[in-house]
């Protein structure tokens, strides 16, 4: 008796998905295709430069011009938060506007940086993969009549790279075009993770998942570039490319003894001893200039692997700050403390920005995260409630003036961030800078008379600190805000060729603007001048800066770095320190380290010029939206069981593939999946299991605070297997 299973199911279902992107172009330049959407042409035009630039030099560094095929870039600006990502497989890119400001990084121009890092990604793994036609196969053998059960899978990948190798040589692109160094924040994590004994073992660099947590995964990046530098270094930067054409059927390893003539342990060792070697001399020369830390919060204020961007209530009885508590991961919510009681109150949901108090020490200003963008809001310690202020703001870094009516903060737009001013109810909204460049600001400040505004300024390549005041003329131009009057004398002094108007009018003053970063100003509290962090000796401290006589001193002397001060009324001082895969909180007193230093002339950085370019129409090829499809096949050979009946024996041959097509902007997406099978005991048809499945993405539809993303799903399926009761 031989009866046959067969299922036939069909579905159409509606689901949230994805959504749509309305109106898209597409740039055609010699090496690409770049799609971006209204909004981002800005970010589309410097992505389009940069890309064209920097191909011939990765192209020939690399080998690439025999596997060149145009390169897909989608620019996106659907997140504050700054990312980018590549597959060679089908010769992608995305690229998001907003740059990344995070703790654990350091300042680079943002396009050149990251575009040139997901690029490489495109030409190395592409060099460095089989030339199959999948990107993965399975091949699996299982029985299940035995004691013990059997099972054998054999994953076929066409690429065979450790994740430190991926992301290590992908950085050497930007880093050989001078468009990355190897920073104080890169060096501050391999730094403190060779002092403290936390480096990841050689196997522990092959995958971001061995060690998780913290900034676990952040340290693959970090120990694969370092250990990339460390082999251009001792061996040739001809030797770091040249690792790609060497790469074993099933492990790297052979590309190292091959390339290098020494195994991977043993290059992995010779690498650690050189750190120590290095980190031990320079721990020497800053422990000889005294060692000045302060005092560890301890853990009734820090929490996990992250405490940050700390603010002094105005009274001194509290202090705000962001924390990841006692989790693994670092997910920082909004923590007070309060040092009379001794208690935290910690607000519900992800908060990741520097915070600000209202004058009465009553309410704490902060960014919530609304649809991947940043909004005003803040916490009322009385009432223990939480408020919006904005939305569709796209806020960073707040803070309220000193007579509680104002706060300044960064608009980001199209990968920029401009100086704005707004009302503390949400009203009367202005903008003080016009850069269209990329430019980026960073933790502005009111003065404690309220005339100036202190903040941080990159144009280029590091950080600087900047001074302007309050009132400075507007932009004239009226961006969608109704409640704003604008001056007779506006377009005047603040014309469309400059960004900032002149200092005669703006009061813009560079106050510190050397080669070295110089970051997260904070005003003293009689307004005589501000602490700052900067990486001057390679290490990050604390310094003040006296604005009357020019002098700048040092207020910490430490091993990892020390960022983001806070100063209470009293004196006080509270910044973050960080040591191995932690950032805690330090206090120190003022006035007991203090050492005078010889700071430097500040670099010529013109901040006022904006450069005006023609419409993108007349310098490129534009159409529509390139409406590329992209392929996906996976092939399946399994052997095993049926399991039908009480046939549960290896008595089954199966073959087939799996195949996906979808949009490049994800709108369509076509799935479909065939097997065939045989049982090889017996006298059976063959089986066979036939998918289809087809999703449309629709328009979406989006309320005040709700959005809805809907996508339409048709399926087909049938399977049927063939088998023999006896």
């Amino acid at each position: 008796m031989t009866p046959s299973l067969r299922t036939l199911a069909v579905a159409v279902t509606v689901l949230c998905a994805g959504a749509v992107y309305g109106q898209a172009r597409t740039i055609h330049t010699d090496h690409y295709y770049i799609t971006y959407v209204p909004g981002t042409e800005g970010t589309a035009r410097r992505v389009a430069e940069v890309a064209e630039e920097i191909f011939p030099h990765l192209a020939a560094a690399f080998q690439y011009y025999d596997e060149f095929a145009p390169i897909h870039i989608r620019v996106r600006d659907d997140s504050d938060f700054g990312n980018g990502s590549a597959s060679d497989y089908t010769n992608e890119v995305n690229i998001w506007a907003s740059n990344l400001d995070w703790e654990i990084r350091g300042d680079h121009e943002w396009i050149r940086n990251a575009l040139t890092h997901e690029i490489a990604h495109v030409i190395t793994l592409d060099k460095a993969s089989k030339k199959w036609p999948f990107r993965y196969a399975l091949l699996q053998v299982s029985r299940f009549d035995s004691n013990p059960d059997i099972s054998f899978d054999l994953p076929l990948y066409y690429q065979n790279t450790p994740t430190w190798w991926v992301e290590g040589i992908a950085q050497m692109g930007p880093y050989a075009l001078g468009w990355d160094t190897w920073d104080s924040h890169r060096d501050m994590v391999l730094r403190m993770a060779v002092l403290e004994d936390d480096m990841h073992s050689y196997g522990e660099m092959g995958s971001l998942s061995n060690r998780t947590g913290g900034y676990y995964g952040e340290m693959v990046y970090n120990q694969g570039f370092g250990l990339l530098v460390f082999i251009a270094d001792q061996y040739g930067r001809d030797k770091v490319n040249e690792l790609q054409e060497h790469i074993g059927f099933l492990s790297f390893e052979v590309a190292i003894r091959r390339v290098l003539g020494v195994t991977a342990d043993q290059l992995y060792k010779d690498w650690v001893r050189y750190l120590d070697e290095q980190y031990s001399q320079q721990v020497s020369e800053i422990r000889a200039g005294g060692f000045h830390e302060g005092q560890n919060l301890g853990k009734a204020v820090n929490g996990g692997t992250l405490d940050y961007h700390p603010a002094w209530s105005p009274d001194g009885t509290k202090l705000a700050f962001i924390s990841s508590e006692d989790r693994d991961y670092r997910i920082p919510h909004l923590v007070i403390h309060d040092f009379e009681t001794g208690r935290n109150t910690s607000l519900d949901g992800y908060v990741d920005t520097r915070v600000s108090w209202s004058p009465d020490s009553r309410k704490v200003y902060f960014l919530r995260n609304r649809r991947s963008k940043s909004e005003l809001a803040f916490y009322d310690l009385e009432t223990k409630k939480e408020h919006f202020l904005s939305a569709g703001l796209r806020a960073r870094d707040p803070h309220v003036s000193t007579d509680g009516r104002r706060i300044v903060f960064a608009r980001l737009n199209d990968g920029n961030a401009n100086l704005c001013i707004i009302n503390v109810d949400g009203t009367g909204l202005t903008q003080l800078t016009n850069f269209e460049d990329g430019t980026q600001i960073y933790a502005p400040r009111w003065s404690p008379d309220g005339e100036s505004l202190l903040f941080s300024l990159i144009r280029g390549k590091d950080r600087d600190i900047v001074m302007m005041r309050s009132d400075s003329p507007p932009r004239p131009k009226d961006w969608g805000i109704r409640d704003r009057t604008l001056g007779p004398d506006s377009l005047r002094v603040f014309p469309d060729s400059l960004a900032i108007p002149a200092a005669d009018t703006s009061g813009f003053k560079l106050l510190l603007a050397t080669a070295a970063d110089e970051r997260d100003p904070q005003w003293l509290p009689d307004g005589s001048g501000y602490l700052f962090s900067a990486d001057v000796t390679g290490v990050f401290n604390v310094y003040r800066h006296d604005l009357a006589t020019d002098e700048v001193v040092q207020v910490t002397n430490v091993v990892g770095g020390a960022f983001a001060p806070s100063v209470a009324a009293d004196g006080r001082i509270v910044y973050v320190g960080y040591h191995a895969n932690d950032f805690d909180l330090f206090g120190i007193e003022s006035g007991t380290y203090d050492r005078a230093v010889d700071w430097g002339d500040n670099l010529p950085r013109d901040y006022f010029t904006k450069v005006t370019l023609p419409p993108l129409s007349e310098e490129y090829t534009i159409t529509p939206a390139y409406g590329r499809r992209i392929y996906d096949m996976v092939p399946i050979v399994q052997v095993g069981p049926t399991f039908i009946g009480n046939q549960f024996g290896l008595n089954q041959v199966s073959a087939g593939g799996f195949l996906q097509v979808s949009n490049i902007w994800g709108r369509d997406q076509l799935t479909t999946q065939a097997i065939l099978g045989k049982n090889f005991r017996e006298k059976t048809d063959l089986n066979t299991d036939f998918l289809l499945m087809y999703e449309r993405s629709l328009y979406p539809v989006e309320g005040n605070n709700r959005g809805f993303n809907p996508s339409m799903f048709l399926a087909l399926r049938r399977r049927e297997v063939d088998y023999v009761i006896s």
